[in-house]
């Protein structure tokens, strides 16, 4: 079973699954629609779309082998302090790959936004600390990079032709964002990374 939480693009999703055959691939979400887009732009045999939140998964313990968390935590009301039910479901030695903006620095202002008044769920962080700590326990981390500061940022906005580019293009502009996060970033909070993606395996 790979179960992912969330129904968005299924960019990255497509890019995982692809690699994995003979699986049975289940998405929940709280949105119809989005579950209805989700089939269609996957157009996977063996799948299946649910619609539930991610505190109430109709799933049996150690059921999954392996659990998708993309940019969706930051969504959810109780964020990283989820980790323990998921933890529930997945299989011994199953892994969870997650995904996830920690907050969201920047050179451009961020208009019309006010933290308490108008501020979204999108735009609530994830805090490192809290999402460390909720997988200390019952398993390891088995790959952790931290990355997406204002540099990227600003030239995904003013450049986006130089991002995609070439692969080597892009790998000079996060060399240089990692210069960033290592120096300014011990100044200001506005150079920290932005992101960070975490691959966790369970105990046996």
């Amino acid at each position: 079973l790979i179960f992912e939480i969330g129904a968005g693009s299924a960019i990255y999703t497509k890019e995982v699954i692809d690699k994995l055959n003979n699986n049975i691939y289940i998405s929940c979400d709280m949105s119809i629609n989005a579950l209805r887009i989700r089939r269609k732009l996957l157009n996977r045999p063996n799948s299946y779309n649910v619609v539930c939140p991610i505190n109430n998964l109709p799933f049996e313990d150690n059921s999954a082998a392996l659990i998708l968390l993309l940019g969706i935590l930051h969504h959810t009301e109780h964020k990283e302090h989820n980790f323990p039910y998921l933890k529930k479901i997945l299989q011994p030695k199953g892994l969870m790959y997650i995904d996830e903006v920690l907050y969201r620095p920047s050179f451009l202002p961020h208009k019309n936004i006010k933290k308490g008044v108008n501020i979204s769920a999108h735009e609530e962080h994830i805090f490192l600390d809290g999402l460390k700590y909720n997988l200390k326990e019952d398993g390891k981390i088995k790959f952790y990079k931290l990355f997406h500061t204002p540099f990227y940022n600003l030239v995904k906005n003013f450049l986006p032709s130089l991002v995609r580019k070439s692969y080597l293009s892009f790998k000079i502009i996060m060399m240089i964002d990692k210069i960033f996060m290592k120096t300014l970033g011990f100044i200001s909070k506005r150079f920290n990374p932005g992101a960070v993606t975490v691959i966790w395996e369970k105990n046996e």
